[in-house]
């Protein structure tokens, strides 16, 4: 289940605002999204880059430049949340193959065999010269595919909730 904060502000007496969470908990770009990974309520800021299509690398960049990092997809539920707010495309997420291995831009951690097998779409990830890249697959997947970098696709960028 997918909760957007939405833009509820809260008013003083007077009636003026004294703040937007949203804006408090993500900054002005970003848009705070909550899911469930078991029992455990997960709180991530998110923005979505719907109006253009762009490269891996260029996708990379601007979620730098907005204090960021292309999206994580680490779990099911995660991936399920990100298909939920696109629901009719594919897009780039934050994980990249590094010689043998798939590591996550966030945080450089690399997926473990078992991560592959269950975000990965049967048959993926192919070799290298399948791509270096990662997006998620046509809908209504929610599974993961390595790609050339060159192509261009919508992606999110991802951080941390601060005060």
């Amino acid at each position: 289940m997918v909760a957007g904060s939405g833009d509820v502000p809260l008013y003083d007496a007077a009636g003026s605002i004294l703040y937007e969470f949203k804006n408090r908990a993500c900054g002005d770009e970003y848009e705070m999204y909550e899911y469930w990974s078991g029992s455990q309520k997960i709180s991530t800021c998110l923005y979505f880059e719907e109006e253009s299509r762009t490269n891996f690398p260029l996708a990379d960049w601007e979620c730098r430049k907005k204090d960021g990092s292309l999206a994580s997809a680490k779990s099911l539920e995660k991936c399920a949340m990100l298909r939920q707010i696109c629901p009719d495309d594919q897009f780039w997420v934050g994980l990249e193959r590094r010689g043998n291995v798939f590591a996550w831009k966030q945080d450089d951690s690399v997926m473990s065999p078992e991560q592959i097998e269950e975000l990965f779409v049967p048959g993926y990830p192919r070799s290298s010269s399948s791509g270096t890249c990662v997006k998620m697959d046509r809908p209504p997947t929610t599974k993961l595919k390595n790609y050339p970098c060159q192509f261009g696709y919508k992606y999110f960028c991802e951080a941390k909730p601060g005060c």
